[in-house]
């Protein structure tokens, strides 16, 4: 993350690009890391806007400290499940 209110972690893709993706459903949460892993195999190269101003409500404010947490962890899993699995679904 850059300055305060700064975030990166949008992607923009080309058509070529989506429409030669497999099917995607099982990443959930760890779609970004699919992509930056497909991405990166293709040595295709990736550009992260900056994007100023922008703000989202932590799972744990929205749901509760018990709820969001376990929501929290289930997005960990499937991060870590992208990372680490990314090739068997290509």
């Amino acid at each position: 993350m850059g300055l305060a209110g700064e975030r990166y972690g949008q992607r923009g893709l080309s058509g070529w690009f989506v429409k030669s993706l497999p099917d995607l459903s099982w990443a959930r949460f760890g779609v970004e890391i699919f992509l930056t892993k497909i991405a990166h195999s293709r040595e295709i190269p990736i550009i992260l806007p900056l994007l100023t101003g922008l703000t989202h409500h932590i799972k744990e404010s929205k749901l509760g400290y018990l709820a969001g947490f376990r929501y929290r962890l289930q997005m960990y899993q499937e991060c870590l499940n992208a990372l680490l699995n990314w090739k068997k679904y290509l």
